[in-house]
């Protein structure tokens, strides 16, 4: 550019030479400006013309800034101005994060790091820059050092090790800092301390897999063993409590555990004593056992029920100096070598059959249909009917808010009475209606009834409550609960905010990318979402975050020993803080106590379920307390 612009006007004065006419022409008058602006005009037209694509990238280029040419000096120092705060933001949000923040370079070298990533890889920060931190020396990632040619890219992010021995676990991100300047390749290395997570992990963990109350191996345990069995010889003995439902009754939830605890202290002390040929030991329900034996000896079980039975009818002694007598049922099913039983059904129906002819006796499994059998075929057909001429009750058991005490919603459950069988237990006739495939009609049923309840309780005036209705896995899986659901709340004309859906972690179980979907369906109805039993099933934190969840309800086996259990005490505290760093709603269900509503409300539960505000009420009873709490 600088050539043609001195060829413009050195060609005319080099041709005609320097006489005072030329240069007046060349630099003076109307006439001069028109021909050195066409001296100047001609060969950049040519050489745009013929160099066209070279020009265009030219100008294209990152070094071509137009901006500058329109930019006054005050204004770029306003903008330098403005760049100098940003910067001194971003060091002062640097060094005052929470989380530990790092520079690398493209080698691996750190760079620059703040206090509180020194402090978490105990790092001198005054020796920073004159000692050598490469950082695959620093981090672990699945028990291997980091190499950083795998996470120096674009964005990485994963669960690494660090600190001494690599004894603390963190959540690691990396991401390369964009630059518009050719400068040497970055990266920002962002460091999350997540052991308190972990351990809260570990422990759900270990409650998913061990009773809270007696930390024997539970149900989900004894499956897997039975599932490895691999046609060896094997006894396994279901261990039933007979009448405990008395003991619950007569002396409170509170005694009822205290003879757990004091069963399961008995059978250990046989396990233990029989090591040799006992598998495990664990509590497979409420009132139920089960022992597995690593043997076909029909004898050897005879002689492990006569100890049993022996060791249970010692009195218990509970607070209270209140003496307690119990006695046991139990039932055994055997396998022999090649063979593959199902020795839970098989011990539960030889169970049923024994407490059938006597209760505190035992039998053994035999190849005919059982009273157990017998009873469920009863209920599945009785449940049909009832189900068809709407002969089920719809109980409803309110929520309280733990500030004023005043009912902030209900949990609607089902109720059935046989005019043969009487009162039916929810859970007995629940599982049969699982295993007869009629769970998705008794769902519907629950929650087209407690939806037109609500609803009349807001046309009678009574103040809006929260509707909380439980949801089964079973009724998630064929893609038609979205649409009842839809039907239901258009029918009813219930508000879809004051509907809350409660679902239990089995929903997710190996499930999770047809369940998450549906979901988020459900959510964008305008329906709340509960997670029920939180920690008593499969408990990955992973659906905490996955999932749009509203509320977490914490299960009664958690507080049921406050506040004398310190354990049960954290565990149940570091659930409640979890859940209000995730903005969720606390309920807290199996509240019987005031030490337990003292400990649980001075935590931050929001909201109190249990006998003692309410146990499930009938409609009627439910709308007069609304209606005295609304004139109070």
């Amino acid at each position: 550019m600088l050539v043609l612009c001195l060829d413009g006007i050195l060609f005319p004065l080099i041709a005609f030479g320097f006489s005072p006419e030329i240069i007046a022409i060349v630099l003076g008058g109307l006439n001069g400006k028109l021909l050195a602006a066409s001296s100047f005009a001609l060969p950049l037209l040519l050489f745009i013309a013929i160099k066209h694509q070279s020009f265009v990238n030219y100008l294209e280029a990152e070094d071509v800034r137009w901006r500058l040419l329109f930019t006054t000096s005050n204004q770029l120092m306003k903008e330098l101005s403005a760049k100098d705060y940003g910067l001194e933001q971003a060091a002062t949000v640097f060094e005052n994060a929470s989380e530990g923040l790092a520079i690398v370079n493209a080698q691996g070298l750190l760079l620059q790091a703040n206090d509180t990533f020194c402090e978490m890889l105990k790092l001198n920060k005054a020796l920073l820059n004159q000692q050598t931190y490469m950082i695959n020396t620093l981090f672990q990632h699945n028990g291997l050092q980091l190499h950083h040619a795998q996470i120096l890219s674009a964005h990485w992010r994963g669960e690494v090790t660090f600190g001494e021995r690599y004894r603390h676990q963190g959540l690691l991100a990396v991401n390369r800092v964009k630059s518009e300047q050719q400068q040497a390749q970055s990266y920002v290395f962002s460091l999350v301390n997540i052991d308190e997570q972990k351990s809260v992990q570990r422990r759900l963990n270990h409650l998913a897999r061990h009773d809270q109350l007696t930390q024997l191996p539970n149900r989900r345990v004894l499956d897997e063993q039975l599932a490895a069995l691999d046609k060896t010889a094997t006894t396994l003995l279901v261990i039933d409590l007979d009448h405990f439902k008395d003991v619950n009754d007569s002396f409170g939830h509170a005694a009822g555990d205290e003879v757990l605890q004091a069963v399961s202290t008995r059978l250990l002390i046989i396990q233990n004593a029989h090591s040799e040929h006992i598998g495990i030991l664990s509590r497979t329900g409420g009132d139920e056992f089960a022992l597995l034996i690593k043997s076909y000896d029909v004898d050897l079980s005879k002689q492990l029920i006569h100890e049993i039975q022996q060791q249970l009818k010692k009195v218990i002694l509970i607070s209270g100096n209140n003496e307690i007598y119990i006695s046991a049922t139990i039932g055994a099913s055997l396998q022999k070598v090649g063979e593959q039983r199902n020795l839970l059904q098989e011990a539960d129906a030889a169970l049923y059959e024994a407490k059938r002819t006597q209760r505190g006796s035992y039998g053994f499994y035999e190849d005919r249909l059982t009273q157990e059998s017998q009873r469920k075929l009863s209920l599945s057909a009785k449940l049909k009917l009832a189900l068809e001429n709407q002969d089920l009750l719809v109980y409803y058991q309110p929520q309280y808010c733990a500030k004023n005490g005043q009912v902030r919603g209900v949990e609607a459950l089902a109720r059935w009475h046989d005019e043969d069988l009487g009162w039916v237990s929810p859970g007995e006739f629940i599982p049969v209606a699982e295993a007869t495939g009629i769970i998705d009609r008794l769902g519907d049923y629950v929650l087209e009834k407690a939806c037109n309840d609500a609803a009349s309780w807001l046309k009678q005036g009574l103040p809006p409550i929260t509707m909380s209705v439980n949801v089964s896995a079973h009724q998630l899986r064929f893609g038609q609960f979205i649409q009842r659901l839809s039907e239901c709340l258009n029918r009813s004309q219930l508000p879809q905010h004051l509907l809350e859906l409660e679902l239990t972690e089995s929903v997710f179980i190996e499930r999770e990318n047809e369940a998450i979907p549906l979901l988020k369906q459900i959510k964008q109805l305008g329906v709340n979402l509960a997670i029920d039993d939180f920690g008593t099933g499969y408990s990955s934190l992973s659906y905490l975050s996955k999932i749009p969840w509203d509320t977490l309800k914490i299960d009664r086996s958690f507080i049921s020993q406050i506040p004398d259990d310190q354990e049960q005490c954290q565990l149940t505290a570091t659930i409640i803080k979890m859940a209000h760093n995730l903005n969720l709603n606390v309920v807290v269900e199996g509240v019987e106590t005031q030490a337990q509503l003292d400990f649980v409300s001075q935590r931050g539960s929001q909201i109190i379920q249990g006998f003692y505000y309410s146990p499930a009420i009938e409609k009627d009873q439910l709308e007069a307390l609304l209606a005295a709490q609304s004139s109070a």
